[in-house]
């Protein structure tokens, strides 16, 4: 993390994220053995002290040996969250877009 992140996330104060899923969508009714779907995971993020509803979208891959692993990116505003944009003179340009990708491992129980 550089400097100029470390002052806009305040990661002093806001250590880490947070990310409660409560709705997943495309999934088969019979989760299968193999293969691939793509899923949307929507839930509450909360970054900076704020939390707001997102919605990840990305693809489930389904394995034999019972594990179910994936990708889900998503993709926000700086304000969204309260973020100053950062921005240093002319020197520096920053895209207000984010980013924030997860990547999940489950095991089948």
């Amino acid at each position: 993390m550089t400097a100029t992140s470390a002052i806009v996330l305040e990661t002093d104060k806001f250590p880490t994220a947070e990310f409660v899923p409560m709705k997943i969508e495309g999934l088969p009714k019979m989760i299968p053995f193999t293969g691939q779907a793509g899923v949307q995971i929507t839930g509450n993020l909360t970054v900076h002290g704020v939390t707001k509803e997102v919605t990840f979208q990305g693809i489930v891959t389904f394995n034999r040996n019972g594990t179910i692993a994936g990708r889900a990116k998503s993709t926000f505003t700086f304000a969204t969250f309260g973020l100053n944009k950062p921005t240093i003179a002319r020197l520096m340009s920053v895209d207000d877009k984010i980013t924030l990708e997860l990547v999940y491992r489950l095991k089948r129980s």
